[in-house]
């Protein structure tokens, strides 16, 4: 991918006027570092340290494809391919390395349009382009947090990634 195609995957989230966030606790109080807009008015990712990673891909998430079969051969589909690329690249511009040991992933996917998609395939895309990047293999994520917001302005995938110590007596 080209130097701007790479400057436009990754952007933190700026709300329009047509869709406000509800004012919120000053994160700052609650991680080591917070991002915070350089000149230009972009926004820098989250290095939470030892705690782990939070980043924004911008554009449109997709939900993962199913393989694909021609002539017996089986391929994933080049959107599939380069989705998850645009998820990788902005990991790499966060400075996300493989973590050992158990994950919490929250995804949060804000979609421009109000067709109907399925959750869980869009997290499975961010999962498997993450697999080798930011956790060594998939089966380290202990936690999941995911939902979807449909009809917002700015497409965008907000990933944050810590590191997850499981309760010591189930909550139930």
């Amino acid at each position: 991918m080209t130097g701007k195609g790479l400057r436009r995957s990754v952007v933190e989230f700026r709300p329009t006027p047509r869709h406000q966030d509800p004012p919120a606790i000053p994160i700052a109080s609650l991680v080591p570092r917070q991002a915070v807009p350089d000149r230009s008015g972009e926004h820098v990712p989250v290095d939470l340290g030892p705690l782990g990673y939070k980043f924004t891909v911008r554009g449109e998430p997709l939900p993962k494809e199913r393989p694909r079969v021609l002539r017996g051969h089986t391929y994933t589909p080049r959107r599939t391919l380069e989705a998850e690329r645009g998820v990788r690249e902005a990991a790499s511009l966060a400075g996300v390395r493989p973590r050992r040991g158990p994950v919490m992933l929250s995804v949060v996917f804000y979609r421009s349009t109000r067709r109907r998609v399925d959750l869980d395939n869009l997290v499975k895309l961010v999962q498997d382009a993450l697999n080798g990047y930011a956790w060594e293999d998939d089966s380290q994520i202990e936690a999941l947090s995911a939902r979807k917001v449909l009809g917002w302005a700015s497409p965008c995938t907000e990933i944050e990634i810590t590191a997850y110590e499981a309760p010591e007596e189930a909550p139930f």
